[in-house]
């Protein structure tokens, strides 16, 4: 297996039969230069979203089983006639679901997580020279049996454990931009490709909001030393390498991009200390059948836990909906996004006062700073959010 390597295609690479052709056509080059190959898709365009509100046009609270087994559809579509395009051009090729993979996971509907893999079907194919086409974004309970699928983002943790189990030499993740960027590159011109990244910064990148790829799936790859590259699926470009080291002397620290966290919600549980906040937390999400979402920070504060969250938008409209039903929990304003810079070393905490008074020179008032070891976080209203990525973009491009 040392010639393996795994591809996975985004959505947007997969929205047309002609883009699925053509990527066809560059898998198929590489299979014939020797390569084994384990391609690993999304669902095509947006059907994701599509199908979301095709439930939703059926009910107003459709249930998480149902909906895994609707979503993951999607990447079915996707790898089946990604397969049939390869067939067409005379290459040997087979799909596979998440469960056929062998992917086993938490029972958790919506957002499970990848406990163990037992990829036999793949391994007979790559024996037999197949390029293996797996849809990602999905597995199976292995004691429920039930499907379940990873969240937004899962196919990327999908391509990142088929890397890590077989041992590939590398784990592309080809998208239509050229790589990881300063900024994002869909919504602003003046973005710059980074060469280069180390996980952890990238890690905290997607923490804060970059859409390149989940944060759970650079931790994976950082964890089990997965080559990680990050680039265009239509054009050549220099894309970007993910590695372990930061070439940079000493403590010399640069900022590396802004991104930003578009929708936060802030919630207020009446308890009588944290641990019990976050008990009923739970219980509420598990009454609603969700999964506890991305929590940024907390406070107990008088006779209240107080929290600021996110989640895909499904989830986050489901919690906003459902709250005003429970006796505990109140929903607080909502009006906020995070912007945040990542580092290449440690966080300058020195940057906290330069930054927010630039914020303030451009009439972007700051309600929170966030600091981590790899970004400085600021919370501001969401109508300010597109102002406050253009400053603190040109604020980076000075240094």
């Amino acid at each position: 297996m040392k010639k393996l390597i795994v591809h996975k295609y985004g959505g947007s690479s997969l929205s047309t039969p002609e883009k699925i052709l053509d990527i066809a056509k560059k898998l198929g080059a590489l299979h014939e230069k020797g390569h084994k190959l384990i391609v690993v898709v999304s669902a095509m365009g947006k059907s994701t979203d599509r199908l979301i509100q095709l439930a939703h046009q059926v009910s107003k609270t459709p249930d998480r089983r149902e909906m895994d087994m609707l979503l993951s559809t999607g990447e079915r579509v996707s790898m089946s006639l990604m397969s049939i395009a390869l067939q067409s051009l005379d290459f040997p090729a087979i799909s596979f679901t998440g469960s056929q993979s062998g992917i086993l996971t938490t029972h958790t509907h919506n957002k499970a997580r990848i406990v163990d893999i037992k990829p036999i079907r793949i391994e007979q194919a790559l024996n037999d020279n197949k390029i293996v086409i797996v849809a990602g974004f999905q597995g199976v309970d292995p004691t429920t049996k039930e499907i379940t699928t990873l969240g937004r983002g899962g196919s990327d943790t999908t391509a990142v454990t088929l890397a890590a189990h077989f041992k590939a030499q590398a784990c592309y993740t080809l998208k239509d931009v050229n790589g990881v960027q300063s900024i994002d590159p869909k919504n602003y011109k003046a973005a710059r490709l980074l060469k280069t990244i180390s996980f952890a910064s990238l890690k905290s990148m997607c923490f804060w909001g970059s859409p390149i790829l989940h944060y759970r799936s650079v931790a994976l790859s950082e964890k089990m030393s997965v080559p990680l590259f990050i680039g265009n699926s239509t054009k050549t470009t220099p894309g970007t390498q993910v590695h372990h080291k930061d070439n940079n002397m000493y403590e010399k620290t640069d900022v590396l991009a802004v991104n930003c966290v578009s929708k936060i919600i802030h919630l207020s549980i009446r308890c009588h200390h944290t641990g019990e906040g976050y008990e009923l937390l739970k219980k509420f999400l598990s009454h609603e059948q969700l999964a506890m979402p991305q929590i940024f920070a907390s406070a107990f504060e008088g006779e209240a836990l107080r929290l600021m969250l996110t989640d895909s938008d499904e989830t986050l409209s489901i919690i906003e909906s459902s709250v005003k039903n429970t006796k505990n929990i109140e929903l607080l304003n909502n009006d906020n996004s995070i912007v945040s810079l990542t580092f290449n070393g440690a966080t300058d905490h020195d940057l906290i006062p330069t930054v927010t008074a630039l914020l303030a020179e451009n009439n972007i008032p700051v309600s929170k700073v966030i600091t981590s070891p790899l970004t400085l976080a600021f919370v501001v209203t969401t109508a300010d959010k597109d102002k406050a990525l253009t400053t603190l973009h040109s604020f980076i491009e000075q240094q």
